[in-house]
This record gives structure tokens, sequence and C-alpha cells, in this order.
């Protein structure tokens, strides 16, 4: 369980403990501040609270395919934007959902019998 203290030390954290610990409350000077901040960030359980609000606030910054999904289908919906744009837009949301898939064929029609004689047969 984090005190009140504990918990505004994580808001405040930006990788200058010595701060962090006086905007959370903490008194003291730098060299007593600098060792509280040490103390948190030797304890698990902050660890662990600083590690969750870094991935939420990556989370926030990096888009998922959701996130462009709804990017791509606002542009290719807006009628404000030139056609090109819309229309890269729609190629783009189409990939991503697999609509468009890159097929090659082979020109041969061997059959499994014949690939069982080619692999097992001496080479020349």
């Amino acid at each position: 369980m984090l005190t009140q203290k504990q918990q505004r030390f994580i808001e405040y954290y930006d990788g200058n403990g010595t701060e962090a610990a006086r905007k959370a409350g903490y008194v003291g000077n730098d060299t007593v501040l600098a060792q509280v901040a040490s103390e948190n960030l030797r304890k698990p359980y902050i660890k662990t609270a600083l590690e969750n609000r870094n991935k939420n606030a990556m989370a926030q910054v990096i888009a998922n395919r959701t996130n462009r999904q709804e990017f791509w289908s606002g542009i290719m919906w807006d009628t404000d934007q030139d056609m090109k744009d819309r229309l890269k837009a729609s190629e783009l949301l189409g990939r991503s959902e697999g609509d468009f898939i890159d097929r090659k064929e082979k020109g041969n029609d061997l059959t499994l019998e014949d690939l069982i004689i080619m692999a097992t047969s001496p080479k020349a």
C-alpha cells in the first residue's frame, strides 16, 4: 500500500528523485531528499508503480492498430482531403485488414509423388 507521499513521488518522478521527493512533500535538504528518493526507488511496489505509469504513458504515445485504423478512416471519409490522400488512407486501411494478399504462383504442375521422387533420387 502506497502512502500519499509515495503516490505523489511516483507522479512527480521524471528521473530526478530529489526533486520528486521535494514536490511530493518530503522535507529536508538535498542530501536527505536524495536519500528518501533512493529508498523509494528500491522499494519493489514503487518500482512496479513507476513501470506501470511509464507503460501507460507510452501507450498514449504509440499508436496501436485501432488508432491507425481510426486515423485512416477519418482521412478516407474527409471530403476536404485531397483524393490521393483519401485513396492512400483507404489502401492502408485495406492492407491493415488483410484485404490485399500478394500471391506468387509457381508455373509447374508437380504432384506430391513427383516431389518425393525428386527429393529421393541421387543428384547428378
